[in-house]
């Protein structure tokens, strides 16, 4: 990746919204595509896609600012007439085409199964600290990074 800048959350949902046009897209599956984003080039770059924080919740990671935002869709897909393709390193924007296509074909409570895995960043975080403490980059880092070549 030839930039380690991150990016304000909401620009990388409505990057995502944009590579979803034409798919159903809720809140819950907008929030755990973000979780996957993140983890993923957290594990491969070792650096963090996004300025914010995601939180451990009952029903998986949240990004708080994003659910502000879209809260009030509920289970409604969402309908956001400003998502467009973000201004990305033309190599990360293809890594998140990628991680989101690898996920596509999930709703958004098969995410939600996924995140709650015991071993996840997800699990260990509400095992230790319960519900609302902050799922720690280096955990996500540990968890998404690809198996060690030998």
């Amino acid at each position: 990746m030839a930039s380690t800048t991150t990016l304000p959350s909401i620009d990388i949902a409505r990057h995502i919204l944009w590579l979803r046009q034409g798919e159903r897209t809720t809140h819950l599956h907008l929030q755990k595509l973000l979780y996957f984003c993140h983890g993923w080039t957290l594990g491969y770059y070792g650096a963090p896609l996004m300025h914010e924080f995601e939180f451990a919740w009952e029903y998986g990671p949240v990004e708080p600012a994003l659910y502000q935002r879209y809260k009030d869709c509920v289970a409604e897909p969402i309908e956001e007439p400003s998502a467009t393709a973000a201004d990305l390193d033309p190599e990360l924007a293809q890594f998140i085409r990628g991680v989101e296509t690898a996920y596509r074909s999930y709703g958004p409570w098969d995410l939600v199964r996924i995140t709650h895995e015991p071993g996840s960043p997800w699990f260990k975080t509400v095992t230790q600290f319960g519900y609302g403490a902050v799922i720690e980059n280096d955990l996500m880092r540990e968890f998404f990074a690809p198996p060690a070549t030998s």
